[in-house]
């Protein structure tokens, strides 16, 4: 039994000694402070830290969309991307992507002459000379990968003529798809023209400089397929836009014609290009006319046959059969 009196105490049946109470009070007071103030979330400035960040990254965002927003609108005002070239303008790789490498020839603009038809797939100087977004972005392709080619096709009709031109920039290859075509070639050299007949199945080369031209001596449709090795612009010179662009004086001189300049002012150039030619009054122009063949050591130079599977005929009969058409036919 405590004594009365004393400084221990019973609580709730538990017998205690109280030898300092304030003191152990005031120590039971100060744990549970500590306890509690170990459970108060500690603050730290993380909220602050985060929208720091995030302005940092919406600011950073905006200065990039910012820059590439100024050079897309600094490249469609200009109209040019620098490709292989310093002096041309080529497409950056940019656009649909398909008709980069695939042209339909079929679409190309036609260019219409008196005595047939031309179409292109081919590179331009100026942008605004490609007749849709298709055909720009395959000819601008041409150039920026440095293709080494142009593509064309030749339709001339009956009795036409693709008037003498050469070529300053590109050698030329061509196929012949169907027809009957005599072809002439002055060499680079100076030499005398080389003549020959060609039907299909036959290649022919022009080189670059080299004057020539094609006529149609079949009754029907006569179709090349032309390869130029250039994918700069091709530049091209037909001999009448050549004649109707000398000085009259300067052609009376080089040409001694009877009656000088007189005679050279009789020429008119026509209003319509005549790069396909097809005179309305052909037969009162020209009577009889004649297509020579040029020895085949020298038609050689220019021509050969593409051997088709069903065609083993040599290079020597294919020639020798040319006046009846039939060779290089299925």
């Amino acid at each position: 039994m405590p004594k009365k009196g004393g400084k221990n105490r019973i609580f709730c049946g538990i017998y205690e000694p109280m030898e300092n109470l304030g003191f152990e009070l005031q120590e039971e007071k100060s744990q549970r402070n500590k306890k509690e103030f170990q459970n108060v979330p500690k603050k730290f400035p993380g909220g602050s830290l985060l929208r720091f960040f995030l302005l940092c990254l919406l600011a950073s965002l905006l200065s990039t969309a910012l820059g590439v927003l100024l050079l897309a609108l600094l490249g469609n005002k200009s109209g040019e991307w620098k490709g292989e070239s310093t002096t041309e303008t080529t497409n950056s790789g940019q656009g649909e992507g398909k008709f980069k490498f695939v042209h339909r020839l079929e679409n190309a603009k036609v260019f219409k002459y008196p005595g047939g038809e031309i179409q292109w797939a081919r590179f331009r100087r100026d942008r605004r000379e490609y007749e849709n977004s298709e055909a720009e972005e395959f000819g601008r392709s041409l150039n920026f990968y440095g293709s080494q080619i142009t593509v064309g096709t030749l339709r001339i009709w009956s009795q036409g003529l693709r008037a003498p031109h050469w070529h300053f920039n590109a050698n030329e290859h061509g196929y012949v798809v169907k027809g009957e075509a005599w072809i002439g070639v002055l060499g680079p050299d100076g030499a005398a023209a080389v003549t020959f007949n060609a039907t299909r199945g036959a290649v022919v080369f022009f080189p670059r400089g080299a004057v020539h031209w094609v006529r149609n001596v079949g009754p029907s449709e006569l179709l090349l397929l032309l390869f130029f090795s250039t994918h700069h612009e091709l530049l091209t010179l037909d001999l009448d836009d050549a004649f109707y662009g000398t000085p009259e004086d300067v052609a009376a001189r080089a040409l001694k014609p009877q009656g000088g300049v007189k005679f050279i002012r009789t020429f008119q150039k026509p209003r319509e290009d005549q790069a396909i030619n097809l005179p309305k009054n052909l037969g009162q122009l020209i009577h009889n006319p004649s297509y020579p063949q040029s020895p085949d050591a020298q038609v050689w130079k220019f021509f050969m046959i593409y051997q088709h599977p069903r065609n083993s005929h040599s290079q020597e009969e294919f020639l020798s059969g040319q006046g009846s058409g039939k060779m290089g036919q299925d």
